[in-house]
Parts: C-alpha cells; sequence; structure tokens
C-alpha cells in the first residue's frame, strides 16, 4: 500500500471516529446524511452542537444532538424542549425518552437528541416516524439500564 493511500485511510478513519464521537441518533439504513458541528454559549457555559439531516426510507429527518457541561444543565434544557405532554414518555433518573408529534426526544445525562419527521403527509407520521422512535427507546434502555 502506498504512503498516500495510508494517510489517506488514517485520515478517514480518524474523521469518522470524531463523527460517531459526537452526539446524534443514526439509523443504519439512514442515506443523505448531512452535519454541521459547532459550540455555542448558553447561560455562561458551552454547548457541543451537532445538526444533522438525513434520509430514511424516502423521508427527511431534521436533527439536532447537544452535550452540556453537566447532567443539570441537560435536564434544564430537556424540560423546555420536550413537549409539555408528549404521546409517550418514559424517565429515569439519568434519562428522558419522549414523543409526540412529529417529533422524538432522548436525553441521557448530559446529551440531549432531537429528531424531527420533516416531510411526508399527516397519515404517514406514525409509519414514518416509528423506525426512529424504536431506535430512541433501545438508546433510552440502554442508558437507563
Amino acid at each position: 500500500m502506498s504512503r498516500k493511500v495510508l494517510v489517506a485511510s488514517l485520515a478517514a478513519a480518524l474523521i469518522a471516529a470524531s463523527c460517531r464521537k459526537k452526539i446524534e441518533i443514526l439509523p443504519e439504513e439512514a442515506k443523505q446524511v448531512t452535519r454541521t458541528d459547532s459550540t455555542e454559549k448558553v447561560d455562561d457555559m458551552q454547548v457541543k452542537k451537532r445538526e444533522y439531516q438525513f434520509y430514511l426510507h424516502g423521508r427527511q429527518f431534521v436533527c439536532e444532538g447537544r452535550t452540556f457541561e453537566s447532567e443539570e444543565h441537560a435536564s434544564r434544557a430537556a424540560k423546555t424542549s420536550i413537549a409539555e405532554r408528549p404521546a409517550e414518555r418514559l424517565a429515569t433518573e439519568t434519562a428522558i425518552y419522549a414523543a409526540s408529534g412529529r417529533s422524538v426526544w432522548l436525553k441521557t445525562r448530559r446529551e440531549l437528541v432531537w429528531c424531527m419527521l420533516a416531510s411526508g403527509k399527516a397519515d404517514e407520521i406514525e409509519a414514518a416516524l416509528g423506525p426512529l422512535r424504536q431506535l430512541f427507546k433501545q438508546k433510552f434502555q440502554q442508558d437507563a439500564g
């Protein structure tokens, strides 16, 4: 293997590894994934943010993951972000899963992820959002267990 190929392979592996370290919940079948990473200041603290979009079975999803400096800050953000009366909610001391309408949320320790179905008709919401809800619940159970 040439040195250029080896260097390119290592660079690609490092980029892929750094992408995985960012907070996101992404189905294996996701297509056309785009990501934007940033850091923003919220109440004198730095919050790592990943905005990402993908297509799943022809439907577009828009998501945002945030990593806070503490569990307390993540919990406060979850209280303001998660729908007041979600259609579905599971909670432990360290994790919250919620779903309502076109959106699904997961708060685990210092992280909060939100995804919304951005395309599709009202009668398609349940079928389109179902696989993502299952993935969020699975992540919730992993953190709760």
